[in-house]
C-alpha cells in the first residue's frame, strides 16, 4: 500500500495539474496515523517530492522539505484526519515555506512589508494546496476507514 501510495503522490506532481495541487500534504498526515512503521510515514512524502523532483528536473529546495518535515511533526501529534487538521497542516507548510522564500530569495525587501508581499503573492498557490489536501485527505482518510470496516466485517462473518 505504501509504495501505490508513494507512485501515486509522484504521479500527481509529474502530471500537468495546477501549481501545488497535490496529495503529499494529505499523504504527509495519512503515513503518520495509518502507516504502522513510522519512519515510513517520515520517507513516503520526501520520496515523493525527492523523486518527482529529479523526474522533473528540479533542484531540491530546502523551501520544500523543511516545511513537509514541520508538517510530518505536527501530524505525529494529531489522532485523526479531519478538516480541521488538513487546514492547519496546509497552513503550517503555507508559513513556513513561503518564509523560506522571503528568508533565502532576493524577491522581497527583508522587512516584514517584504514578508507580507511574500505571503499575499504565495495566496494563489495556498487555495491549491488546501484544495488538494482537503480532498486527499478526505478521499484518504474515507476509503481506509470503509475497507478497513469491509475487512473485518469479512473477517467476523
Amino acid at each position: 500500500m505504501v509504495f501505490i501510495i508513494i507512485f501515486f503522490g509522484i504521479l500527481s506532481r509529474i502530471l500537468p495539474l495546477p501549481p501545488n495541487f497535490s496529495p503529499v500534504i494529505a499523504i504527509t498526515l495519512f503515513g503518520s496515523l495509518y502507516f504502522k512503521d513510522k519512519n515510513l510515514a517520515f520517507i513516503a512524502p520526501i520520496s515523493i517530492i525527492l523523486i518527482s523532483d529529479l523526474i522533473l528536473g528540479f533542484i531540491p529546495n530546502i523551501n520544500t522539505y523543511l516545511p513537509l518535515i514541520f508538517v510530518y511533526f505536527f501530524s505525529r501529534k494529531i489522532n485523526s484526519i479531519g478538516i480541521v487538521n488538513l487546514f492547519i497542516a496546509s497552513l503550517i507548510f503555507f508559513l513556513t515555506s513561503n518564509f523560506g522564500v522571503w528568508i533565502l530569495s532576493n524577491w522581497y525587501p527583508k522587512s516584514f512589508t517584504g514578508l507580507l508581499m511574500c505571503y499575499e503573492a504565495a495566496l494563489p498557490f495556498f487555495r491549491n494546496t488546501l484544495l488538494s489536501t482537503l480532498l486527499f485527505g478526505l478521499i484518504f482518510k474515507v476509503s481506509f476507514e470503509r475497507t478497513s470496516n469491509f475487512i473485518v466485517s469479512k473477517i467476523n462473518s
